[in-house]
């Protein structure tokens, strides 16, 4: 046992500074609250009962959002019920309650917009028509006893930030330079905190903190699009005690200036209601914008093929205590499993033995344990279904060298032709980045995304999508030559690796979204950029039940049709494409008969025209929509190349040939 408390206290230092966050929706709970869109002059952005989304001046996106948040000693987050809301010429004002067990916690966030005070003032950034300032005051108070580990003002910064430069200002009025990391930092790369400056897209932005110290950490850790920044360092010792009456100020000023993009006027605010701000619609999707696009075609470019190919993809196993089975016929290249080496392996290992049997395809076998030698045990199981052996321990998350020298030991012993060795991480890319040096003997290096370890809206889902790519590409150069397997790649989240308590470690949590349209738009646009980045591997999903890609009777979910139509192209090169977006994924693939998948993510519907390369042209065509979310299979549709309209969530798949 001893060993077991040196892993787990040094995964506890390691997790500290860096990420402490419990998932599905703890920092953004899905509300169904409609948020107001407030703007102001060259300000604009979605208020809600926690804060505001996609703050802008002058059309350019300064924060992605700011809000109040109220964490408990376990990390869980006290949701916020919206109790009023004023918005006036000058200001906004929200006031909103938190709960959670027995935390009751009231907060006030007002926002003044207010005239730029001249070049006279600190930052040095220009006056006049084109510059502004907003300030944000946050007022909290406790009207419950409880221990917690943050309050307070949060602001996410846009994760195209990346490799800007930045100016930080230090609460001993030191000023540093510095850049926002262009690759993903394991740790904090700003810490100590009183404000930051920078210039991006023509305009500059100031900002000031008061009312605490805080800090900053890089959030594509886990896949979201953004970079965090915070109060209350994760060095200072908590939880900490809150006493009823207890009470905080943060404030927030935000100055900005630069070319006056899309303004409202200078005498007056413009607010109107929304829907649900990045709402979790769910099966129906998705909410507020639904429809046939409009506008002008969205022109996309398909080039020729590249060096680089469609990885093989596979599916995650069902756990035997689910009633769901592997759809038969579904064209998966593997199985992946998990299994506790508890006093049920042997009965798990068998159940996913038949799954990959049904499916007939080989077997990832994962092995979660912190003792070295109940591996043992696995080499009755060893046979030429299994092809992948992968060793992790239950608080880290990871490969530990012991464990990495005891897998490899038994792969070598096992005499099974083919049996490679995994390890790295089957949590979040975060444990991978922090690892160090990888483990001597491993053959595979792994490591698994979901895109709601912050977040449960579907709007940042979609954005959190594009962060597969760079996620692989860099666990490739940790890997140092390794093949990469990126998975399981699921909606919901699976597990919590910063978990307080190890009961909460595992999260056997579905979706409401998994048999959606917009699942299989969100898959397409994973796969799309999983796939940029050169895995060997991808798996997505588990083969049934409700995390699965198809339903009890069988039939396929849109994110299997997706899955299943692309998974035929496994090893073929993959073709550049340019003019997409992050609503609009599109993945072209194959040589001389190529398919090209289009999906729509966003809440309104899109028009797109596709511009193939010379000698091509289309040859048929298909539509994962509603009707085929029904069906269970995609539906036909007309082979065109242009103004092809996509209602919210729809995949449309061109199939091509060589033009005569």
């Amino acid at each position: 046992m001893g060993g077991h408390d040196d892993v787990a206290k040094q995964h506890a230092a390691t997790k500290r500074p860096a990420g402490t966050e419990r998932p599905a929706g703890t920092e953004r709970p899905a509300g169904t609250e409609r948020a107001a869109v407030v703007e102001r002059g060259p300000w604009r952005f979605e208020l809600g009962p926690a804060g505001a989304e996609h703050v802008t001046f002058a059309g350019h996106e300064v924060l992605r959002s700011v809000r109040f948040v109220v964490r408990d000693h376990n990390w869980g987050t006290a949701e916020p019920v919206r109790l009023s809301q004023r918005i006036d010429t000058d200001r906004a004002e929200v006031v909103s309650e938190h709960r959670a067990g027995g935390i009751t916690y009231r907060s006030r966030l007002r926002f003044e917009f207010r005239p730029d005070p001249g070049p006279g003032r600190a930052s040095g950034a220009g006056s006049g028509p084109g510059s502004g300032v907003l300030v944000l005051t946050g007022e909290g108070e406790a009207l419950t006893a409880f221990r917690r580990n943050r309050i307070g003002l949060c602001l996410l910064h846009p994760a195209g930030l990346a490799g800007v430069p930045v100016t930080l200002a230090h609460p001993d009025g030191s000023r540093e330079d510095g850049r926002f990391p262009a690759a993903i930092s394991p740790h904090q790369p700003f810490r100590e905190l009183a404000g930051m400056s920078w210039h991006d897209d023509g305009i500059r932005v100031d900002l000031g903190l008061d009312g605490e110290v805080f800090e900053t950490e890089d959030q594509r850790n886990w896949t979201d699009a953004s970079f965090k920044t915070y109060g209350t360092p994760l060095d200072l010792p908590f939880p900490v005690a809150v006493a009823a009456g207890e009470r905080l100020t943060h404030r927030l000023t935000i100055r900005a200036s630069g070319a006056a993009g899309r303004a409202t006027g200078a005498t007056g605010s413009t607010v109107r209601s929304v829907g649900p701000a990045h709402s979790a619609a769910g099966p129906g999707l998705p909410g507020p914008g639904s429809g046939p696009g409009s506008g002008p075609p969205v022109p996309v470019r398909i080039g020729e093929p590249g060096a680089a190919v469609l990885p093989s993809i596979g599916l995650g196993a069902a756990s035997p205590d689910e009633t769901g089975t592997a759809p038969p016929g579904f064209p998966a290249a593997h199985l992946l499993a998990e299994i506790p080496l508890d006093g049920r392996a042997a009965e798990r290992i068998a159940a996913a033995l038949r799954q990959a049997g049904t499916l007939d395809c080989p077997l990832h076998l994962w092995c979660v344990t912190d003792r070295p030698e109940r591996l043992e045990a696995v080499a009755a199981h060893l046979g030429p279904r299994i092809t992948v052996l992968g060793c992790y321990h239950p608080a880290t998350f990871t490969t530990t060298p012991d464990l990495a020298v005891a897998g490899r030991r038994l792969a070598d012993r096992a005499g099974v032709a083919g049996l490679r060795l995994a390890g790295g991480t089957r949590g979040h890319f975060a444990e991978l980045n922090r690892m160090g040096a990888i483990p001597p003997g491993l053959d595979i290096v792994t490591v698994s995304v979901t895109p709601q370890f912050h977040v449960t809206e579907t709007a940042y889902l979609a954005e959190n999508a594009g962060m597969l790519r760079p996620v692989t590409v860099q666990a490739r150069d940790i890997a140092g030559g390794r093949p990469v397997h990126v998975g399981p790649i699921t909606l919901a989240p699976r597990v919590n690796p910063v978990a307080e308590d190890p009961a909460d470690a595992e999260i056997r949590r579905s979706d409401a979204r998994q048999p959606s349209c917009f699942a299989g738009a969100w898959t397409l646009a994973a796969l799309a950029a999983a796939a940029a980045g050169e895995p060997e591997a991808l798996t997505f999903f588990q083969a049934a039940d409700a995390r699965g890609v198809a339903g009890p009777d069988g039939r396929r979910y849109p994110a299997g049709q997706v899955l299943a139509e692309l998974a035929a192209f496994r090893g073929a090169p993959l073709r550049a494409v340019t003019g997409t977006d992050t609503g609009l994924p599109v993945l072209a693939v194959g040589a001389e008969e190529p398919l090209v998948a289009v999906g729509n993510l966003g809440p309104a519907g899109r028009i797109v025209s596709l511009r193939l390369p010379a000698g091509l042209a289309a040859s048929g065509a298909a539509r994962i929509d509603r009707e085929a979310a029904r069906r269970g299979a995609a539906g036909p549709a007309e082979a065109v190349t242009e103004a092809i309209t996509l209602a919210p969530g729809e995949v449309f798949l061109l199939r091509c040939r060589a033009s005569s």
